[in-house]
């Protein structure tokens, strides 16, 4: 079986190539893998820090764009505690204004890409929404990797109009 970038496509434990009949689990993976990700938004949205917690590895890695200069986040307590702060102090949004629209929730072996919509309410009461690409990576169910891109030019400009 070859994957869309034209490679061999890796069994789920990165052990070879699926052999024939592997495409039922391959798909059954796949489509755990996109509820997996639906979840994870759902729960965002609702700021639901015992099932993001739920839902990530211990050795989770958060990284954002980039141009936003900040340092990868590493490690179920540091990214949990990442997300309760942005979502519940009130610096970045104020809290309980933040949602996430999901338009589209592709898979590919362990790795989901969703293209999101956000939308919120800054401190200053300025609104704020911006789309987002999301890359995550799962393993054994729970997300290990994630990999979020935005316009944070954009951001500012909301922010500070």
């Amino acid at each position: 079986m070859v994957s869309v970038s034209g490679r061999p496509a890796l069994d789920r434990t990165g052990t070879g190539v699926y052999g024939p009949g592997s495409m039922q689990q391959r798909d059954d993976i796949e489509e755990r893998n996109r509820g997996l990700a639906h979840q994870w938004f759902r729960a965002m949205t609702e700021t639901d820090l015992a099932t993001l917690g739920a839902l990530m590895a211990d050795d989770v890695e958060l990284n954002t764009c980039p141009s936003v200069r900040a340092e990868p986040r590493r490690g179920h307590a540091e990214v949990l505690g990442r997300l309760e702060r942005i979502f519940t102090s009130g610096r970045y949004y104020q809290p309980g204004t933040f949602r996430w629209d999901v338009h589209e929730v592709i898979a590919e072996g362990d790795t989901t890409a969703a293209r999101v919509s956000a939308t919120a309410e800054f401190p200053n009461g300025n609104p704020y929404e911006n789309v987002y690409l999301v890359w995550q990576r799962w393993r054994d169910a729970k997300m290990c990797y994630m990999l979020e891109l935005f316009d944070p030019a954009h951001w500012s400009n909301q922010r500070n109009a």
